[in-house]
């Protein structure tokens, strides 16, 4: 088959299954597993590189044992770290496990009213950070995850300072019979619910996928914090950065 002519099959299927979930469902809890891949950068420091290495190693062990939860319900979602069961010694490690690689805080998507809202709390500080829809491109390349028929989007994570322009490449894998839209942190914006997400620094997978009848809506939208872009709240960190560890920026602009 030619691969135009597949592509178009792949949107009238997308297109016709869109409205499987509001038929059928109102609630959605999805656990996702975490499998964190990338390492903080030794190369270019002179010390610590033992330490920072053992971190690493402990970063990596401990993400192993983190989870979350997306709760989606009708036009609106959830996103969250579950409760570690942990003791003093591996507290901080864990922590730094739940929140590294882009999942940080608490993400509410609500597609309806187009708000999208990032909860992070950092150094002492409630911050409420705006989101926006990734540009995604879709395949037809698809997928069993958890029983579930998925196909692959590509896109892009882009970081912007004063050091340069930063990009990495971001690939989901969407399910067209779940709710559209919805995803794990701040990925969201496909014709499916994310069922796996890659952004090169870490994976999320779903674990657990649980449908139910349910009258209450229990998700609460984010309404606390110091309203930020994403661009601010970035400019915020490396502001902090800066200034904490001159040093490391004297060479920069």
């Amino acid at each position: 088959m030619k691969p135009y002519l597949s592509s178009i099959l792949l949107l009238i299927f997308l297109s016709t299954n869109e409205n499987l979930y509001s038929q059928n469902h109102d609630f959605l809890k999805i656990t996702y597993a975490k499998e964190y891949h990338s390492k903080i950068d030794t190369t270019k420091t002179k010390s610590f590189k033992k330490e920072i290495g053992n971190l690493n190693s402990l970063i990596a062990k401990y993400s192993k044992e983190v989870s979350y939860q997306l709760i989606i319900s009708n036009h609106h979602s959830l996103f969250s770290q579950n409760e570690l069961n942990m003791n003093e010694s591996d507290y901080n490690y864990k922590k730094i496990a739940g929140s590294i690689g882009g999942t940080d805080g608490k993400y509410y998507i609500n597609k309806k009213e187009a708000n999208y809202l990032n909860e992070i709390h950092f150094l002492g500080d409630d911050f409420l950070i705006s989101l926006v829809v990734k540009n995604w491109e879709t395949t037809n390349e698809f997928k069993l995850i958890s029983g579930f028929k998925c196909y692959k989007a590509t896109s892009e994570d882009i970081v912007s300072n004063s050091i340069g322009i930063f990009k990495s490449k971001v690939i989901a894998w969407f399910c067209p019979e779940l709710p559209s839209f919805f995803g794990p942190a701040e990925y969201f914006g496909l014709p499916g619910l994310i069922l796996e997400l890659d952004n090169g620094k870490m994976k999320l997978r779903a674990t657990k996928i649980h449908i139910s009848k349910s009258k209450k809506d229990v998700i609460k939208p984010l309404k606390n914090g110091i309203k930020l872009t994403k661009k601010e709240f970035d400019e915020l960190l490396e502001k902090k950065a800066r200034a904490m560890f001159p040093k490391s920026f004297k060479n920069k602009k």
